[in-house]
């Protein structure tokens, strides 16, 4: 072993560099000490796994973590069905949300907000909410203190990190949900403070960045632009409103970018079942008003709605697949990916309104949801990994 550490960095990085696969790289990496070392020194770690991995539930006790800090984090790999462990100390204790582009931000019980990359080590630090600490002192068990530092959803703009200045990225915008009123807060990378998204009262269910601008869609059956100018928000104009025969309040919504498309996802629940299981999904896709009037033309109809878009019903997805949950949602081409399913859903637990049903926290209700047939089956057969704090999620 002693000859196999003493190996030269130059030489380990060669090796490092060939890999394609990263859980080759965690294989490769967990040799010996200095193995692991120079992992994060190769420009391929940095480069998240493509087919997605389940990040699955840190260990807990009664819901809540243990904060073990030397305990590593299990990741699930759809494409061989096996789990690996990675030593992950920045996420212990942390609620963690995927932002998109490898990166997780996560959020302490003392409301310390990081971004962190798992593969490259990068992270980087982020003020804290102004309001957290503030809205703890009105709430005293331990079930809503951990409420009020989950941020529901993150997402990233573009990559946080610039790989030409090898630093954090000023034009990055970070637009959260927050778990309390599920409102909007965004920062720019750089900024000393978050900036409250100033609009009427709307409680969210998802958010997106689409194009050059963020969009959302409410509990209330409509999809919002937000468009950011001179570090405030200028706008957010409804542009869409959800047919209510599609979903009821009780439904969780998701917005994802897939193959130039935006798509609406309306996911349902059973709730007389318990724990609660998904039922069934419809997907609506958002078309602009030129489209609209550029096919009633053809079909010599008009369009009569008064928002800007509509959204209308699609039966395929054109062999790609999408993943909804806690994290930011994405879509992937099925032809180009190896060990997905084109035209399915693939979704985690993150049904908030009944996170408390199940005594041990969330994590029971995920699955695969095929559009074509209206069938879900398990995407994930392991020990079971549930948690109040951090229930299993997507990372790419």
């Amino acid at each position: 072993m002693d000859s196999w550490a003493n190996i030269p960095t130059d030489i380990l990085l060669r090796i490092f560099k060939r890999l394609n696969f990263i859980k080759d790289i965690i294989v490769v990496g967990d040799v010996c000490k200095s193995w692991r070392s120079c992992a994060p020194l190769s420009d391929k770690v940095q480069i998240p796994p493509y087919v997605p991995w389940l990040m699955l539930a840190e260990e807990c006790k009664w819901g809540l973590p243990t904060n073990i800090v030397d305990e590593p984090r299990r990741f699930y790999n759809l494409l061989d069905d096996k789990i690996y462990s990675m030593n992950l100390p920045e996420t212990i204790g942390r609620k963690c949300r995927g932002v998109g582009f490898g990166w997780i931000l996560t959020v302490s019980l003392d409301f310390q907000i990081n971004l962190i990359h798992p593969f490259s080590k990068l992270q980087i630090n982020l003020p804290p909410k102004s309001n957290s600490a503030e809205g703890c002192r009105c709430h005293q068990t331990l079930y809503e203190h951990t409420r009020l530092v989950e941020i529901r959803k993150a997402v990233a703009s573009i990559d946080p990190w610039n790989a030409d200045t090898q630093q954090y990225d000023p034009k990055c915008v970070i637009m959260t949900i927050s778990s309390v009123d599920e409102n909007l807060t965004f920062i720019r990378l750089g900024d000393k403070t978050w900036t409250n998204v100033q609009m009427p009262p709307v409680r969210f269910s998802d958010i997106v960045f689409y194009g050059d601008k963020f969009y959302g869609v409410d509990l209330y059956y409509d999809v919002f632009v937000l468009t950011i100018e001179d570090w405030d928000i200028s706008k957010a104009t409804r542009v869409a409103h959800i047919p209510s025969f599609f979903v009821n309040f009780f439904s969780q919504k998701y917005l994802v970018k897939s193959n130039g498309d935006l798509l609406l996802v309306c996911r349902s629940f059973d709730n007389t079942a318990i724990p609660y299981v998904t039922k069934h999904f419809e997907v609506l896709k958002l078309k602009s008003k030129e489209e609209l009037m550029h096919k009633n033309n053809n079909n010599r109809r008009k369009h009569k709605s008064r928002y800007d878009c509509e959204l209308v019903k699609i039966k395929s997805l054109d062999n790609h697949a999408l993943f909804v949950g806690d994290t930011s949602s994405f879509s992937l081409s099925a032809s180009r990916t190896n060990g997905i399913k084109g035209n399915c859903i693939y979704f985690t637990d993150n049904y908030f309104m009944n996170y408390s049903v199940d005594g041990n926290g969330s994590g029971s209700d995920m699955g695969v949801y095929n559009l074509e047939d209206d069938s879900v089956v398990p995407h994930y057969t392991g020990p079971e990994s549930l948690s109040y704090f951090c229930s299993p999620q997507w990372y790419v």
